[in-house]
């Protein structure tokens, strides 16, 4: 004890073997003690533990076991096994079909939707898609068709409505999208009709809304009207298409949209509408095309409508954007024309194009269509309105200013020219005369000169009053007692009289030209025989064309001369036989290109003459009293070496087989 006087006994639970100790020790775990004073300590059989005191092994309660010695506690048996009874060192598996009951004294049949297919095992959850639906089951079943296991699994029932089950071994399934079933049981799901949609799970397929579609079965969602297109009820497989004439740029739409007054649309389905084409135009909602502006009118601004063209303009085309102003000298009175009207001539266009206007006096137009009238030029007048032309102030006249007629020269002048805006003053003893185209010097200081015979013409504006013909060549006589000394007003000149001519205009048969005037034979000159008239030629007569005689002061130095009649004879030939004549009878050295030299008679001509033939030297050359293949017939002919066949000459026409020397 601690006093150390005593030695004192262990008490239980602990031991002591070893001598001169101070004090014992505790019995370890699984071991015990139930007397005092040991000097050991008793080990727990299995079956057993250890009491808390360590005075006692105690039996393992039924539930548990301890197959183990010297342990403090006893082990609960593991699952599917039990201990029925104390002290149990090991544990029993139950059957197949049961388990281990909570305190796993004892075994229990497995519940229904559970099952137990080993020994010393526990009962299980059926799988999925499987049941039990008795007490003590070593397997599950399946569910068929269109039923799955209940929550608990202890029995089969039939899918919901919007749930379906196609194979035996798993569990109901929603319908997918797309598809429903409205029964229970299903062992499928139908797919939603075209128009029509669903989602998971459901029991009815829905409509596609408004504006929505669906061209499919079995679809989960409607799709939204495309931009072009309508849809205006419920459950619709297509949207349709917005018709010509409408558009719809929004999708998910109920309607489509007309197309605004200046547009159209010729075409289904479309998202805009078109501008109409430059001269057409829509004049209502929704046109499926433009109409065309007819001629006289033409588009407006907004393409609207068609516009009449305003007086002064015109359309002649279909289809055009504006109208045209009439050209210069047309006119347009009234709207919506498709031409204008041309100007006759005499009248102009009005500035506005609207009505053509007579020309006023003074003025004129020779031209149609135009926009503006002349004014007469100067010394041209005219006194009517509408006029065409103008005439022109003659000779002793002048034009008024303001050009609307013409005024007879002042008492005291005179105007010699035509077309004249002035009169001239006559010189101091000088008298207006001739309707006052001209001026005359009277004798004495009288001024109506009634008592003149004849006028000498002193120039084209001046006469001299004389009562003979006082010149001393030729005599020019015009207007019967009117004559001048010269030629200058005198284009042509008659010899009706020795010195005297007539100016005139003259055809004659045979001309005699001199130096200043012409004659007029009526009868001939030939093979010097003179005709009866008196020819005044007082020198010599040459041909110079077919019936023109030039009177010469001497006939060529080849010529021969006629001595009573003094004609040069052309019927001649150079004297010096070195030179030829040429065809105007003139004696030259030689022939000119394309001219033949006759030998015989050194005279040129274009065409050897009856007799004679081309040598191919330029040489006419006598055919003579020999044929000759180069001897030509004056018509249709045959060359041969020795005659002309079938031709004609010298006017005789020969048979074939006929000859005839040339």
């Amino acid at each position: 004890d601690p006093n150390s006087q005593i030695c004192a006994e262990c008490d239980a639970s602990y031991y002591q073997d070893l001598d001169g100790q101070l004090s014992c020790r505790q019995c370890e775990d699984g071991t015990i003690q139930p007397n005092q004073g040991q000097t050991s300590c008793i080990i727990c059989g299995s079956g057993t533990y250890m009491d808390a005191s360590r005075t006692s092994c105690e039996e393992c309660s039924p539930g548990q076991y301890q197959n183990l010695t010297k342990q403090v506690a006893c082990k609960p048996c593991q699952d599917g096994f039990i201990s029925v009874s104390y002290g149990a060192s090991q544990c029993v598996g139950c059957s197949p079909g049961s388990e281990a009951n909570t305190q796993k004294d004892g075994c229990v049949e497995c519940l229904p939707g559970t099952y137990n297919p080993n020994n010393g095992s526990v009962c299980i959850v059926c799988p999925a898609g499987q049941v039990s639906t008795l007490q003590g089951q070593t397997s599950c079943e399946d569910c068929l068709e269109g039923s799955e296991p209940s929550v608990q699994q202890d029995s089969c029932v039939e899918c919901s409505p919007g749930w379906y089950k196609p194979v035996s071994n798993q569990a109901c399934e929603q319908c997918q999208t797309g598809t429903v079933s409205d029964i229970y049981g299903a062992t499928q799901c139908n797919s939603c009709p075209a128009g029509s949609f669903s989602s998971v799970g459901q029991t009815t397929c829905t409509e596609c809304d408004l504006g929505t579609y669906q061209s499919e079965e079995g679809m989960g969602l409607c799709k939204d009207c495309e931009a072009g297109t309508y849809n205006n009820l419920p459950g619709q497989e297509y949207c349709k298409p917005c018709d010509e004439g409408k558009y719809q740029p929004s999708t998910r739409s109920l309607e489509c949209i007309p197309c605004d007054i200046g547009y159209y649309q010729d075409t289904q389905g479309q998202i805009t509408c078109l501008s109409c084409q430059d001269g057409h135009v829509a004049d209502a909602l929704g046109m499926s095309a433009c109409v065309i502006c007819l001629e006289g009118t033409h588009m407006s601004s907004d393409r609207t409508t068609c516009i009449p063209c305003d007086p002064g303009f015109y359309q002649a085309l279909q289809g055009q954007t504006e109208c045209s102003p009439c050209e210069d000298g047309y006119v347009n009175p009234s709207d919506g024309q498709s031409s204008c009207t041309i100007c006759n001539s005499g009248t102009y266009a009005d500035p506005n194009s609207q009505i053509c206007a007579n020309c006023d006096a003074g003025n004129f137009q020779n031209e149609a269509g135009k926009g503006t009238c002349k004014q007469c030029e100067p010394g041209f007048a005219q006194n009517v309105t509408a006029a065409t032309t103008c005439f022109e102030c003659t000779a002793g006249s002048f034009v008024l200013t303001d050009h609307t007629n013409c005024q007879q020269c002042p008492d005291g002048s005179y105007q010699n020219l035509d077309g004249q805006q002035k009169c001239k003053e006559c010189a101091p003893g000088q008298a207006s005369f001739h309707q006052y185209s001209a001026c005359v010097v009277c004798d004495g200081s009288t001024q109506n000169c009634s008592d003149c015979s004849y006028y000498e013409i002193i120039n084209s504006t001046l006469f001299s009053c004389t009562n003979q013909y006082s010149c001393k060549d030729y005599t020019f006589v015009e207007y019967d007692n009117y004559f001048s000394c010269d030629n200058d007003n005198c284009s042509h000149a008659v010899l009706v009289l020795n010195k005297v001519a007539n100016c005139t205009t003259y055809q004659c048969d045979i001309t005699i030209n001199y130096n200043v005037v012409v004659q007029c034979v009526d009868g001939c000159l030939e093979n010097d025989v003179q005709c009866s008239e008196t020819v005044y030629c007082a020198s010599f007569l040459m041909m110079s064309s077919k019936n023109v005689y030039d009177c010469v002061e001497s006939c060529p130095s080849y010529t021969q001369l006629s001595a009573e009649y003094k004609i040069c004879k052309q019927e001649i030939f150079c004297q010096q036989l070195a030179n030829v004549v040429d065809k105007t009878f003139q004696c030259v050295a030689e022939c000119g290109p394309q001219l033949f030299e006759t030998i015989k008679f050194k005279t040129c001509t274009e065409q050897c003459s009856y007799n004679f033939y081309n040598n191919q030297q330029q040489e006419c050359v006598d055919c003579g009293d020999m044929y000759s293949a180069a001897c030509e017939c004056d018509l249709l002919y045959e060359l041969t070496q020795i005659k002309c066949v079938n031709g004609s000459h010298d006017n005789k026409i020969f048979q074939s087989g006929n000859s005839q020397k040339f």
